[in-house]
């Protein structure tokens, strides 16, 4: 039952919400500031946003007949009766709740504590805002998912806004050099989301899943996934951080699958190395914030 519970939580999807607090805190520590238990909560809130989020699409998506014996992506544990629609609904608000309160004791640590009262509040209707984007990415009145503006959330909840509020909480500093640093994970996590809506743009179409592969095309998707991951990449360069370069070497095999791809069950393992695409990115960035900081 663990491993049913681990594949709907889909760990090859972490990455994206655990790379802002990478680089926020990596930031951090160049400004000299670091804190474990804001990192270990950062880490663990932005995990379980992530995986409520991943739950919800599971079980909503089969709801809504997004995902069907037609399904070219990884198994979902929903859609093949492996676990309960019931059951599934109850792991999500779990999810959701347990994230609510990392989020809060994030928030009282990084912001109020340090009497940082309207900082702490702005967070802490951030954090709730995250939550309804997570739940609203595929249900409600409007879905996310559905109309062809999750690529926009996705660049920016999963790029500069975690990136800044991480780096604010250990440092009590904003910049606007970390929201445009930030853009990066958010560009890469973008490229991971349009490899899935390229992937899965037919049967998108079907269930009346508006995404902007079904809106734009194919050749669409394609130009936004090299352009997403080649200014991903170049973007920390502009402000000297030259290691994240390296990225673009293992990034140009993923280029020519995107555009010569004929099955399009072969883009499983396109989204999986662009996941370890953003992971690479995550830890040579790192290695030259270190670099930068001894120099």
């Amino acid at each position: 039952m663990i491993r049913l519970w681990v594949e709907a939580s889909r760990p090859k999807t972490w990455v994206a919400s655990l790379a802002p607090v990478w680089l926020g805190t990596s930031l951090g520590i160049k400004e000299g500031c670091f804190s474990f238990l804001i990192f270990f909560l950062s880490l663990f809130t932005a995990l379980t946003l992530q995986i409520g989020t991943n739950l919800t699409n599971d079980c909503f998506d089969f709801l809504k007949g997004a995902y069907t014996l037609l399904l070219k992506g990884p198994r979902r544990v929903t859609q093949a009766g492996l676990i309960s629609i019931s059951l599934m609904k109850k792991a999500m608000v779990v999810s959701f709740i347990v994230a609510f309160l990392l989020g809060s004791c994030l928030i009282f640590v990084g912001a109020f504590l340090q009497k940082e009262y309207m900082s702490a509040l702005f967070l802490g209707m951030l954090l709730i805002l995250s939550i309804c984007l997570g739940v609203g990415y595929t249900i409600g009145p409007l879905p996310l998912a559905y109309l062809g503006i999750a690529d926009f959330f996705v660049l920016f909840f999963f790029g500069s806004i975690p990136t800044v509020a991480i780096h604010y909480l250990q440092t009590q500093i904003f910049s606007w050099e970390i929201f445009i640093i930030g853009l990066s994970p958010g560009l890469l996590s973008t490229a991971i989301l349009t490899v899935n809506q390229l992937r899965d743009r037919e049967e998108d179409r079907l269930c009346c899943k508006k995404t902007l592969s079904v809106r734009w095309g194919e050749c669409f998707s394609k130009i936004e996934y090299s352009l997403c991951v080649c200014v991903g990449i170049f973007l920390p360069f502009f402000y000297g951080y030259y290691l994240p370069l390296l990225t673009i070497i293992p990034a140009f095999p993923l280029f020519k699958k995107v555009w010569m791809i004929e099955e399009k069950r072969e883009l499983n393992l396109v989204l999986e190395q662009t996941g370890k695409l953003l992971l690479h990115f995550c830890i040579l960035f790192s290695i030259s914030v270190f670099v930068r900081s001894f120099s």
